[in-house]
């Protein structure tokens, strides 16, 4: 296939006030976005004129191999320089988890056939490391009994006990174990059934983001300042809207995970007006970034499942609550210790529609 030639990418720079992101509010909206997995699969289903064949060759280019993690990765290791803190463990928080924890084991986790569940994850591995946590997680639920989709972000630093390793964030199971160790202690923790995965590597979105000539973010003082930019509508290129859903120390994780998700709204925002050609571009380009347990069958079966979702109403909800958690020091870390029962009956009403 002849192909045209792709959008140059283009550097940060500021533009008119006015030209603000339109996805920033995270509000319900009718046939808004999927996030990661609407990336990848509305990807396919324009180039999906192309033929059967043409497909095929496209699945064939996700990553299918099993990353397993690094089981002998010492916690420390997985803590970035500076962010580390001089405080002594929050004991009684400490215990109060255990404690929580044992009686949610009696919860029974749901069982739905028409609530679908699949995990993308946002993992910050880089080439040659063998290191890699799972920075955004987003728990994706079509519940065609309700006709709602919902979007459930997943907070990092949540203390949670991960099986054969005791207590940690929730991200550092993705560390040690892959994908299987992150969904066996979601599920143990949050009493949750998670059918699928999906992973794409968030360094790889720069690939994606100059493809399509960059994306449109409006910034905050405080954002504009810490990444040298002017406050208001940035246009930018891929390095730098990574930089921008990275951002750690100017907020919380709550606004950390809101950033990720503005940047990959805006992308979608940015495939709109992109022609078959260049959206098979993308497709190519971003395809053997992503990682996941689905075979191509599978995938075009999750295709068909969103086409026929697209215009359920999405809603998107982070856990844990703020009135359901609280700081606490573990190891010179900080973590957000919760309450399992509260969070969990959250959850299961968000998603499942009953208590």
């Amino acid at each position: 296939m002849k192909k045209n030639q792709r959008p140059q990418p283009i550097e940060s720079r500021p533009i008119q006030n006015g030209l603000a992101d339109k996805g920033q509010k995270g509000k319900k909206k009718k046939g808004k976005i999927w996030l990661i997995v609407l990336i990848v699969v509305a990807l396919l289903a324009v180039v999906g004129i192309a033929g059967g064949t043409y497909i095929s060759e496209l699945l064939n280019l996700i990553d299918r191999t099993q990353w397993t993690g690094d089981p002998n990765l010492d916690e420390s290791d997985l803590i970035e320089p500076g962010d580390t803190v001089n405080e002594p463990d929050s004991s009684g928080g400490i215990d109060q988890a255990a404690k929580d924890y044992e009686a949610i084991k009696k919860i029974k986790i749901p069982s739905d056939k028409d609530v679908y569940n699949i995990l993308l994850i946002g993992s910050d591995e880089r080439p040659g490391e063998s290191r890699g946590r799972s920075d955004a997680m987003i728990i994706a639920s079509i519940n065609n009994r309700t006709g709602n989709i919902h979007l459930t972000s997943l907070m990092r630093a949540m203390y949670v006990a991960i099986p054969g390793r005791g207590w940690s964030m929730l991200n550092h199971s993705y560390a040690w174990g892959g994908a299987d160790l992150l969904l066996q202690t979601i599920e143990d923790n949050l009493r949750i059934q998670i059918d699928d995965y999906m992973v794409v590597n968030f360094s790889g979105f720069t690939k994606a983001i100059d493809a399509v000539g960059g994306v449109t973010i409006t910034l905050t003082s405080a954002e504009a300042k810490y990444l040298g930019l002017s406050e208001g509508a940035n246009r930018m290129n891929g390095a730098t809207a990574l930089n921008y859903a990275r951002i750690r120390k100017i907020d919380s994780d709550f606004e950390r995970t809101g950033r990720q998700r503005k940047v990959i709204e805006a992308l979608i925002q940015e495939t709109r007006s992109l022609n078959i050609t260049q959206m098979t571009n993308l497709a190519e380009a971003l395809l053997p970034l992503v990682r996941t347990n689905l075979s191509n069958t599978q995938l075009i079966s999750l295709m068909t499942k969103m086409l026929s979702a697209r215009n359920y109403p999405v809603d998107q909800l982070m856990l844990p609550l703020k009135e359901h958690r609280e700081m606490i020091y573990v190891r010179k870390m900080e973590m957000y210790r919760f309450d399992f029962g509260k969070t969990i009956e959250t959850l299961h009403t968000f998603i499942y529609g009953t208590r």
